[in-house]
C-alpha cells in the first residue's frame, strides 16, 4: 500500500484482523502507525488493526462524548474481530457512561 505522498505502508499479517479481507484497490483503511522503519532514506511505516490504541482512537473519533472530553478510556481489553471490553470513566456524575458505548448488539 501507499499513501497520498507515496511513502510504503505495511499491514502485517499479525496486525489485521483475522476475519478481514483486505484487497480493493484504491479502499480506505483505517489503521494506527505502529512504527517507522527508516531504510535508505525510505520510511516504511508499519500499521496496525489489533492493537488496542485502534480501538481508543477509533472510539475517540466515533463516541461524541469521549471527544468532548466528557467520558476518559480507562483501560482496553479485546480480542481483534471478536470482542472488547472498555472501561471508561464519565466526568459527570449525572451520566451513565455505559449508555454511550453500548453497541447495537449490547
Amino acid at each position: 500500500m501507499v499513501d497520498d505522498e507515496n511513502n510504503e505502508l505495511i499491514l502485517p499479517k499479525s496486525e489485521q484482523i483475522p476475519s478481514e479481507r483486505i484487497s480493493r484497490k484504491g479502499e480506505t483503511l483505517r489503521a494506527v502507525i505502529l512504527r517507522v522503519d527508516n531504510e535508505n532514506n525510505n520510511p516504511k511505516i508499519i500499521l496496525s488493526r489489533t492493537s488496542p490504541v485502534f480501538l481508543e482512537r477509533l472510539l475517540e473519533a466515533e463516541v461524541p462524548e469521549i471527544n468532548d472530553s466528557l467520558i476518559t478510556i480507562k483501560k482496553i481489553a479485546r480480542m481483534p474481530g471478536e470482542r472488547a471490553k472498555v472501561a471508561v470513566r464519565d466526568l459527570r456524575r449525572s451520566h451513565r457512561p455505559r449508555r454511550s458505548l453500548r453497541g447495537c448488539e449490547g
